[in-house]
């Protein structure tokens, strides 16, 4: 009857926000009970836990919730970022869960299918979480001419192929623009650090390869127009 229907009503809101206190307290939990090279994985999981009971419960509101836990674990991980401390293996879990929340909310049916604006957003995080992360591996070696460039190209080429595998053109969007950066990169920075002969010849390799781009974006652009 009517009474029933303001029960729901009223019902509806008021577990959202206890699933909202207890998101709060279930961060807590993680703050105080994990060591501090898992925290970035454990607030990620949490949140594709708050996610999944969305999905199970057919509640979008709860998929939108599990932006809080998210949303706390890439601030814990930027913040270890900018301190300069190096990312553990734990991260890649992590980062590894960004992405595979993303595939899953796209793939889901109906009121479950994750809103494209929060896919793109995910897709993003992901994308820039596993590029710190290779920066960060990459520092022991930076000594070395073009290594972080060389890191970065490979995994512009890794963000690439994951966009074709997976058909999301942001996925490619950003490999193709890590790899304009490191181009910028060894252009601005790196070739400067070589002696003259090193440079000369690294300085034709560059424009070799931006030659080469040229010339099979001019061949093939009607295919690349497909792929992006």
């Amino acid at each position: 009857g009517p009474g029933d229907e303001a029960y729901r009503a009223w019902l509806a809101p008021a577990s959202v926000y206890l699933a909202l206190l207890g998101s709060v307290e279930w961060l807590w939990l993680i703050e105080q009970s994990f060591m501090f090279d898992v925290r970035f994985a454990a607030y990620i999981g949490a949140g594709v836990v708050v996610f999944a009971l969305g999905m199970w419960l057919g509640e979008r509101r709860w998929q939108w919730l599990s932006v809080l836990p998210t949303a706390v674990g890439l601030t814990f991980f930027w913040l270890v970022t900018s301190s300069g401390d190096r990312h553990r293996a734990w991260d890649v879990l992590g980062v590894l869960c960004l992405g595979a929340q993303q595939v899953w909310g796209r793939r889901a049916s109906g009121s479950a299918n994750l809103p494209r604006n929060l896919q793109s957003a995910y897709i993003l995080a992901a994308t820039l979480c596993a590029w710190a992360l290779v920066t960060s591996w990459m520092e022991p070696w930076r000594g070395g001419a073009f290594t972080l460039a060389a890191g970065w190209s490979i995994f512009a080429v890794a963000v690439f192929g994951a966009g074709l595998a997976l058909r999301e053109r942001l996925y490619r969007w950003l490999g193709l623009t890590i790899l304009g950066v490191t181009l910028l990169r060894i252009a601005a920075v790196d070739i400067w650090r070589l002696d003259s002969l090193d440079r000369v010849v690294s300085g034709f390799v560059l424009a070799g390869t931006l030659l080469g781009l040229g010339y099979l974006y001019n061949r093939y652009h009607e295919k690349w127009r497909g792929l992006l």
